[in-house]
């Protein structure tokens, strides 16, 4: 009986689980996202905004609670909360955003441009990292990991409910009033450009804005009173 070697065992696995399967290259982090996470010590981010809930009679929700923690803690140590949730899910993301993006414009024929990490104008410490920008409007890009929320996305064609506050962030944040959600899947692109992305357009809703709005300033408010109760510089 021939044995196989560890390298030919893993690389069956890869075949057979694709969705699962991880190299080193999702296990290691660029210079370049390593300037980005350091540049979101403290910030109040896009991706986070999500985490921002009410909770019946408390202010705050238990996982807002710990997001404000979060922001405390990053202050205080000068590193990013985020390498304790670092997951390859994140890694695959960043590895085929790019990729989305390219695709976008080639199927869509729209040019678009790379953004930096935008402060609001409204606010102190809340910003966002749209995906791209246009003159129009802001890009945001998923690439999930595993098959379900691309394919509840394509059958449902709406965004998913987690990144509605992200979307709306950033709208409110780049000054727009439109938002292009892009899920793709390479796997799937591959054999099928149609289902593989999906596009949707998303317009600034006005209620949903004010909500936020009101969440982001209340939280803003919050975590700057508790760094000055703590005597921790933040400006």
């Amino acid at each position: 009986m021939i044995k196989k070697s560890t390298k030919d065992v893993v690389k069956n696995l890869i075949k057979m689980f694709p969705t699962q399967a991880l190299t080193q290259e999702f296990l290691t982090e660029s210079p370049t996202q390593t300037q980005f996470r350091q540049s979101h010590l403290g910030r109040i981010t896009g991706s986070q905004f999500f985490r921002i809930k009410r909770s019946g009679k408390k202010r705050w929700s238990d996982g807002t609670q710990t997001y404000m923690a979060e922001k405390i803690w990053e202050f205080i140590t000068k590193k990013n909360a985020g390498d304790f949730t670092g997951s390859k899910e994140t890694r695959w993301g960043n590895k085929y955003e790019p990729e989305a993006l390219k695709n976008y414009e080639e199927v869509s024929g729209n040019v678009v441009k790379k953004e930096k990490f935008i402060i609001s104008r409204d606010f102190k410490l809340v910003g966002c990292t749209p995906d791209a920008i246009s003159e129009r409007e802001v890009i945001e890009i998923k690439c999930p990991y595993g098959p379900k929320a691309h394919i509840e996305t394509l059958l449902r064609g709406a965004v998913p409910e987690l990144h509605t506050d992200q979307i709306d962030g950033q709208m409110l944040c780049a000054e727009k009033d439109f938002c292009k959600f892009i899920s793709y899947d390479p796997r799937i692109f591959k054999v099928n450009k149609k289902l593989g992305l999906i596009v949707i357009d998303v317009q600034k809703d006005d209620y949903r804005n004010a909500d936020l709005f009101e969440r982001l300033s209340d939280f803003e408010a919050d975590l700057i009173e508790n760094l000055e109760k703590l005597e921790i510089k933040w400006n």
